[in-house]
């Protein structure tokens, strides 16, 4: 099996409020890759590690992942709860994803990016690399706002780049009907989670494409092909603009 590139992934909350309750999921298999994801509720909806880990095993490149969720959470929220750090060091990490919320006021973005400078030390210690999980906008929000604050995170602190957000917004643009987002028109719904993973996968493994398109054909998301087509290509052209 093709090995994944060493990082770590680490996603953190929206930022909409303070931690309530952390949840760390169980760990799958030691042997192999492994993603961290330390996240609030965009990670845990529709179990987004999951799907990672699915996407990537029905490719062919089978990895475990685990998550540290909390309700509303912001990096520094998990910064100063202390556990997430504590999961970085304690697990055998080849990627650890940072995701906050969409960050588009400046003092939103500098906090992102320097919370991501504090993770981003404790990730390559323990020899892995940090890694930003770009969301999508607030009603309200732009999208183009959203991708510019992540980008300068992940160049700021030479992050691997998730445009998950940007994936989204080429999926909207060529199929409105392919609806992304739950009642409350923020959290994913299940397709707008499987759109993130795919992302994420097409970002780890950029050049399986085909195997990409036949993980999204076994799912349960029941696409037609051109659906299928659509997704797959959404989530990788997002991934190699990111690698640009």
């Amino acid at each position: 099996m093709r090995r994944l590139p060493h990082f770590a992934i680490l996603v953190a909350g929206v930022g909409l409020g303070c931690a309530a309750a952390t949840a760390i999921s169980p760990t799958v298999d030691r042997a192999g890759e492994s993603i961290l994801f330390i996240g609030n509720s965009l990670t845990a909806s529709n179990d987004l590690p999951a799907q990672v880990g699915e996407i990537a095993t029905a490719a062919g490149h089978p990895l475990r992942t685990a998550a540290v969720t909390a309700p509303g959470a912001s990096l520094l929220d998990h910064w100063t709860d202390g556990r997430a750090a504590r999961a970085i060091r304690d697990g055998r990490w080849s990627v650890v994803v940072l995701q906050q919320g969409p960050s588009t006021l400046p003092e939103s973005r500098a906090e992102l990016i320097e919370s991501t400078r504090q993770f981003a030390a404790e990730i390559r210690r323990v020899g892995a690399r940090p890694t930003l999980l770009m969301v999508w906008p607030l009603p309200g929000q732009q999208a183009t706002a959203v991708s510019a604050s992540y980008r300068a995170a992940a160049e700021a602190n030479d992050a691997l780049l998730l445009p998950a957000g940007d994936a989204w917004t080429i999926v909207a643009a060529r199929d409105s009907s392919m609806v992304l987002v739950g009642s409350d028109g923020f959290h994913p719904s299940v397709l707008g989670t499987y759109a993130a993973a795919l992302t994420v996968a097409c970002t780890l493994v950029p050049e399986d494409r085909p195997s990409l398109a036949r993980a999204v054909a076994a799912s349960v998301l029941r696409l037609d092909a051109g659906r299928r087509d659509l997704l797959v290509d959404a989530a990788c052209s997002a991934a190699d603009a990111a690698r640009r």
